[in-house]
């Protein structure tokens, strides 16, 4: 299930300078708000729900926060690269600085679970990470999943 079919163009935030956890929930909350026309409020409390449960950090400085609703059709994916790292109750200890969000329809509860490990597949590799962490556009970031997807092909 590739990421790139639910990244909207505007689904990416480069460079976004926050001091905590909750400041960088709160950011996505909003921008996914705007992309979805799902009140960032109910975003962000979907996704504290969600880290409530357990931190969606997968390690190596990386998290995939996701959650599920009845207003969307269909995935959405937002991708968010920090200006500087910030801790996020990773298991590893490590501060996160890529964060690749995930909001699905509640009713496709089995593919919005693919998409997720797909972002986990996609974020394990080394080269994908050191290649985000360089992307300076939107368009880097895109060709990273890109090229990632042509070789896992």
């Amino acid at each position: 299930m590739p990421l790139l079919d639910h990244l909207p163009t505007d689904g990416m935030m480069i460079g976004l300078s926050v001091n905590s956890k909750k400041q960088l929930l709160e950011h996505i909350s909003a921008h996914a708000g705007s992309l979805t026309k799902v009140p960032a409020r109910v975003v962000f409390d979907a996704l504290i729900k969600r880290e409530r449960l357990g931190s969606t950090t997968i390690g190596g400085g990386m998290a995939i926060p996701h959650a599920v609703f009845a207003e969307l059709t269909q995935s959405v994916v937002i991708i968010t690269m920090l200006e500087r790292a910030v801790a996020f109750d990773a298991h590893d200890k490590k501060p996160v600085d890529i964060v690749c969000t995930i909001l699905g329809p509640d009713q496709a509860d089995c593919d919005h679970l693919k998409l997720v490990s797909a972002a986990a597949k996609h974020l394990a590799n080394v080269a994908v990470c050191q290649a985000l962490r360089n992307a300076k556009t939107a368009s880097d970031i895109r060709q990273c999943f890109d090229q990632h997807h042509a070789t896992a092909a």
